[in-house]
């Protein structure tokens, strides 16, 4: 009860044994949407607690179901040996899985940004806004002018399945993100972590409210956190969420996937970071005539350069995902064949820098 009241909005995965189990109203609500058993046990005065539990070593799939649902699960585990403790062992929420904190799943897309965000009303017409991928360790900001209709539409632009907001804004997002599937969640403090945040003062509070939530809630390393990078409002063109969709520039409206769209036409990348670039670049176009001309300037070179770009592409074969790779290795859930994928990209990278200078 103690642990199941500092996360009161999360299913509290509770480790018993080999076993995960959930009690009371979460029992109730996790029986019905995993369809699992519902038990119950005996409780003091003789009364009887709803139960029900999974293994632990295939929990990951009913914990990636109740995200992507919407809901919030806080993972419980024992902290001290069996042996040694005197009375019930003592466990603590090591980790807090959320819909925007979630890294890893079978449904989980590597070429694509998986983005959590922080909004702040600045004025009647102005918010302040920021995200960031935990997988990857990438965090922009930016301002978003008009109301509330716009800041919504910049968020489902970009995907987002969770915004982290204080108590003000909570009141006022809280219908409009219940229909479009949003998880809304308040942080209160903003005490960010030791990062370097070059973004304007204002804004600086959304990084600093979404950097403590993540903090709170994931318990672990966040070493492979990157500054945030600031986006001005003149460098990118603005497309919203209706016209993105209506374009279909990343995704098909007649089934959902990328075939036939822009982003499908354009793909000859040959790595899930490459991917996620190009993903992004059609989402947020530049718009300054230097920048634009300095990228084309970059692409008539690798284009006429033939053999060098057929050497950087067979080089880039073999590099993995090294975002991510720094994310688990960071939030220490590597494991061996992660590292091996680690030193084999690393190993080309001496061949990329020679090619390209």
């Amino acid at each position: 009860l103690r642990l199941k009241a500092e996360q009161e909005d999360a299913f509290l995965f509770f480790r018993l044994g080999d076993f995960y189990e959930l009690f009371f109203t979460d029992a109730v609500a996790a029986s019905q949407i995993l369809e699992i058993t519902l038990t119950s046990r005996d409780a003091s005065k003789g009364d009887r607690i709803p139960m029900c539990g999974v293994p632990y070593h295939s929990a990951e799939g009913y914990i990636e179901t109740l995200v992507q649902k919407g809901y919030k699960v806080a993972i419980c585990e024992q902290t001290e040996s069996a042996s040694e403790a005197k009375g019930l062992v003592r466990r603590e929420i090591v980790r807090v899985v959320t819909p925007g904190t979630m890294t890893e799943g079978k449904s989980f897309d590597t070429n694509t940004n998986h983005f959590i965000g922080s909004a702040d009303i600045l004025d009647d017409k102005n918010y302040a806004l920021a995200y960031l991928d935990l997988s990857t360790g990438e965090g922009k900001a930016q301002y978003v002018e008009g109301d509330e209709r716009t800041l919504i539409s910049e968020i489902e632009a970009l995907g987002m399945k969770e915004v982290v907001v204080g108590e003000g804004l909570h009141i006022a997002l809280s219908d409009s993100m219940a229909k479009r599937n949003i998880t809304l969640s308040i942080e209160h403090s903003e005490d960010a972590l030791p990062l370097p945040v070059n973004v304007p003062e204002d804004v600086a509070e959304a990084c600093n409210r979404l950097i403590s939530y993540v903090k709170r809630t994931q318990k672990r390393s966040l070493d492979h956190l990157r500054p945030f990078e600031f986006l001005r409002k003149q460098s990118k063109l603005s497309i919203d969420a209706n016209s993105m969709r209506n374009l279909e520039l990343v995704q098909s409206i007649r089934n959902g996937t990328k075939d036939g769209t822009l982003y499908w036409l354009l793909d000859e990348t040959v790595t899930a970071m490459g991917a996620r670039k190009l993903k992004m670049w059609i989402h947020q176009p530049l718009a300054e005539q230097v920048a634009i001309e300095n990228r084309l300037d970059t692409v008539t070179e690798l284009l006429e350069e033939y053999f060098l770009s057929d050497e950087l592409k067979t080089n880039l074969r073999e590099v993995y995902d090294l975002e991510r790779l720094a994310g688990r290795i960071s939030m220490g859930s590597a494991t061996g064949r992660d590292l091996a994928q680690l030193r084999n990209s690393l190993r080309q990278v001496p061949e990329i820098k020679t090619a390209l200078a």
